[in-house]
């Protein structure tokens, strides 16, 4: 079974050898395959509301799956430990803008994939902030240098056709990663 021909959560290509399950016989179960949850209609309420109102609903469907990517543009640094308690199985999580990267890049570690999705605006608008483009990328790396890193650019849809804005980006990322 290949694992690898579709994205997963916000545009995670989900490679892992990890799946399917050991005991696969060619008909994909839950368990062999990966499942995005995320709650970000919930940053509003408290990290003890959210484990008690919606955590155990969302546990009780992630523990069907093999694996589990995390998250969508709600910061996770204030529920990390009581999603990772009950969600074991969670091996990607999407660091949106709005979380504490150096705070969940310590509790991630080389365990789990630190899906990184930058800011559009800077990337959407008229003219690129190159400058904050850089800076976020040069906060992330030191951010994630313990991390096994991916970066999704996301919602970038004003700028679809620009590819020569796109290609630029991923020429400064790859100069700044070396």
């Amino acid at each position: 079974m290949n694992n690898n021909s579709t994205h997963v959560g916000s545009g995670s290509p989900g490679f892992t050898t990890a799946l399917p399950q050991p005991v696969y016989t060619g008909t994909p179960r839950l368990k062999d395959l990966w499942l995005w949850m995320e709650s970000q209609e919930t940053t509003a309420i408290s990290p003890a509301m959210f484990n008690e109102f919606f955590l155990p609903y969302m546990a009780e469907i992630c523990c069907r799956f093999g694996l589990i990517y995390y998250g969508c543009c709600e910061p996770l640094h204030d529920r990390w430990d009581g999603l990772l308690k009950a969600v074991p199985n969670i091996r990607a999580a999407s660091i949106s803008p709005w979380c504490d990267m150096k705070l969940i890049a310590e509790k991630l570690g080389k365990e789990r994939v630190f899906s990184r999705k930058p800011r559009p605006a800077p990337i959407s608008g008229v003219t690129p902030d190159w400058e904050m483009l850089r800076k976020d990328v040069d906060d992330t790396l030191i951010a994630a240098r313990d991390c096994n890193l991916e970066i999704v650019f996301r919602d970038v849809y004003r700028i679809k056709d620009d590819r020569p804005r796109l290609r630029k980006w991923v020429e400064m990322v790859r100069s700044q990663i070396g």
